[in-house]
């Protein structure tokens, strides 16, 4: 299957060939990491980037970036539920960042690339659009805003109900504007020694 999120399932793998399986997915560079689980699922992207017409700039490496970045993490794959993070290169949104948990814009501001932030977006149960977090950052900082809504999800997510254990919901519970006051507060406070620039 080839699933909303940029992905390929393999169905009906037999237990005794899953290593085999496994093996030679890595030897061509591909790996199941944040397929499936608790985790930062895949970064999505614009089906366009490169070649959008409308494209303020290519998408693509900073998504790549964030994947190679965290996905190197343990507490990457302990998270409450999935977070669901998305790149668009163009004000039509192709990669629907405003439905996703973190979701990201392409934007140039006085000559700099950058994205406005949009965080809190998810389908499904109680579903709701992503609510507008930052009219621009640098691209650089990508990783940075990442982080700190990681640590955000990890401190107030609810572990005991899956049901209500997406960011959405935990951006309900502590309210709006205290949940991006603190948020804001993160981010603020990460160093580009803690996390480096994007690309």
């Amino acid at each position: 299957h080839v699933t909303t999120r940029q992905d390929v399932q393999l169905h009906e793998v037999y237990i005794e060939d899953t290593p085999e399986v496994l093996n030679q997915l890595l030897e061509v560079g591909l790996t199941p990491a944040g397929g499936g689980g608790n985790t930062i699922r895949n970064i999505t992207t614009c089906s366009h980037g490169g070649v959008g017409p409308e494209e303020v700039f290519d998408p693509r490496p900073y998504a790549v970036a964030a994947t190679d970045y965290f996905l190197q993490f343990d507490s990457s794959y302990h998270m409450p539920r999935k977070l669901k993070i998305a790149f668009s290169g163009c004000a039509s949104d192709c990669a629907l960042a405003g439905i996703n948990d973190v979701g990201f814009i392409a934007r140039i501001q006085n000559g700099e690339q950058g994205f406005t932030v949009f965080i809190g977006g998810g389908l499904g149960t109680h579903s709701r659009p992503a609510d507008l977090f930052a009219d621009f950052i640098p691209a650089r900082d990508t990783l940075r805003m990442v982080e700190a809504v990681k640590r955000m999800f990890d401190r107030y997510g609810d572990r005991r109900n899956r049901h209500r254990a997406r960011l959405r919901f935990a951006i309900e519970r502590l309210g709006t504007s205290q949940f991006y006051q603190e948020l804001q507060g993160e981010y603020s406070t990460i160093s580009h020694e803690e996390v480096p620039d994007a690309v």
